[in-house]
């Protein structure tokens, strides 16, 4: 992972999920790749380490970074954390997890007095069907939005009407009580949580600070990066679904986000809205519509952002 001669450089890890793994796009293509390409041009000690990997959340990118800091030994560390999943799949609040299903891993978990903890109790299970029963009601509720989601999957009609206009209105109008299909981005673009949204908030909350103080005691600093879902950039999305419920608001996402930087004073990297102007300017799209991940153009977008941030505040 980590040849000897990098000892002396100036090494910025990454942690995060498929967005920074990148599906659909060739290695040397994804956004971390890119900036590893450019940071070369001008400055030939500043290496990238893309550490994201398919199907992780926030709790796993704490695990990550355990694992890379002492081989790394990152200067700066970079959380890529994704509105798409990043709010909703935190720790563990149904029977099964929400990515990696049925296979047990540690997590953590928050106390009365929002003091954060680590469960090990689940880690090396093959199998957890049957370790944790379901007595919450918003237990049920989730696995019940995870058991229909799983049966639209099984349908030739999802996915052919995956990606469509009529996919995303029904996904955004097909909820009641604590249902719903698309509840990954609906959990980050939400004004007002109810109980577990909001417990899952603070987590994030938790998790980011856990990483930071770790990052700090190996002198890395440490940067939380904004990367949004398609309902956040493109205006046909989002006038189709949210923008007419109350509830919710395009840019509260990145807003949650920021407030946790503040609190917890770490650089943000903003990125919505440049996304959006260029997808305004260009009339590009900047994602696979059908599978959700950024393709090239998005992957070279972000990364300009990206650059443009550091260079502005070297």
């Amino acid at each position: 992972f980590v040849k000897e001669n990098y000892d002396n450089l100036k090494k910025i890890l990454v942690l995060g999920d498929s967005h920074t793994s990148a599906i659909g796009v060739d290695t040397e293509n994804n956004w971390v790749s890119l900036l590893n390409k450019y940071f070369k041009t001008i400055d030939n000690n500043i290496v990238f380490f893309n550490a994201g990997t398919e199907g992780y959340n926030l709790d796993q990118y704490y695990f990550s970074f355990k694992r890379y800091k002492e081989i790394v030994k990152p200067t700066k560390v970079i959380i890529a954390f994704s509105s798409a999943t990043d709010f909703y799949d935190v720790g563990k609040f149904s029977k099964e997890f929400i990515y990696g299903k049925n296979i047990g891993r540690s997590f953590f978990e928050i106390e009365n007095d929002n003091k954060l903890i680590l469960n090990t109790s689940l880690e090396n299970i093959e199998n957890i069907e049957n370790v944790f029963s379901n007595s919450d009601n918003q237990e049920k509720s989730t696995n019940f939005s995870q058991y229909i989601k799983n049966l639209l999957y099984k349908t030739k009609l999802f996915w052919f009407l995956k990606g469509s206009k009529l996919s995303y209105w029904l996904a955004s109008k097909l909820r009641f009580e604590n249902f719903s299909i698309w509840p990954g981005i609906e959990l980050a673009l939400k004004k007002e949580l109810n109980y577990t949204e909001n417990k899952k908030l603070i987590l994030v909350e938790k998790i980011i600070q856990k990483i930071k103080n770790e990052a700090e005691q190996i002198g890395a600093e440490l940067y939380l990066l904004h990367i949004p879902y398609m309902v956040e950039i493109y205006d046909d999305i989002w006038n189709l679904t949210y923008k007419n419920n109350i509830n919710f608001q395009i840019d509260i996402g990145e807003k949650k986000l920021k407030i946790i930087s503040n609190i917890l004073d770490i650089k943000f990297i903003e990125t919505r809205s440049s996304l959006n102007d260029h997808h305004r300017k260009f009339n590009q799209n900047l994602h696979f519509i059908k599978d959700g991940h950024m393709n090239e153009t998005g992957h070279k977008e972000l990364a300009r952002i990206i650059i443009q941030y550091f260079i502005n505040n070297k």
